[in-house]
């Protein structure tokens, strides 16, 4: 089995990887504990050119300069898609977003149901978006969050399914809601 390693640039650390498939001449490698692919081979030549922390693959079989994604190693040591300031201010948006979301439509839902002159059908449809969205941002945006900043699934294939049956279920379910 081929192994190789990968080089954190600002502090030289050197983590082992393994190659554990070929797809079109590149290899693909993870860590030792065998999960997610992290990235494709690329040439050690392509360093960091305005000083950021980024990993590479620290030899070469292809010639290539960029043919993966760079990872971003973390102060909490997790292998990031973006840099660490961009995961930050992500994370903290997003979250802004959901938690404005639950509560914003929290706010709905109780007004239509604690004032009594809102109890018609048509705001009953107002109160099923309401909780279509509140699904969404309760089992769809923060499994996304995390995506979005890691660059890849780590939370296994169980989850990666409810995610995904989540996601489609409640979109679909708010597209009929529309609908009718």
């Amino acid at each position: 089995m081929e192994t190789a390693s990968a080089v954190n640039t600002t502090t030289n650390e050197t983590i082992p990887l393994v190659a554990f498939s070929t797809n079109g001449g590149f290899n693909y490698y993870v860590d030792e504990l065998g999960s997610a692919p992290l990235f494709n081979c690329c040439d050690s030549a392509n360093g960091s050119e305005n000083g950021e922390d980024f990993l590479f693959w620290n030899g070469s079989s292809s010639g290539a300069k960029d043919s993966g994604p760079i990872w971003y190693k973390s102060s909490l040591g997790v292998l990031l898609a973006v840099p660490e300031w961009e995961a930050a201010a992500t994370a903290v948006t997003l979250s802004i977003i959901i938690v404005l979301t639950l509560v914003g439509n929290a706010m709905v839902i109780m007004s239509v149901f604690t004032y009594r002159p809102l109890r018609s059908p048509p705001n009953f449809f107002i109160v099923s978006l309401a909780v279509a969205d509140m699904t969404v941002a309760l089992l769809v945006l923060p499994l996304n969050v995390a995506y979005s900043i890691l660059g890849r699934w780590v939370l296994g294939k169980i989850v990666c399914e409810f995610w995904l049956t989540s996601d489609v279920l409640c979109c679909t379910g708010k597209i009929w809601i529309y609908i009718s």
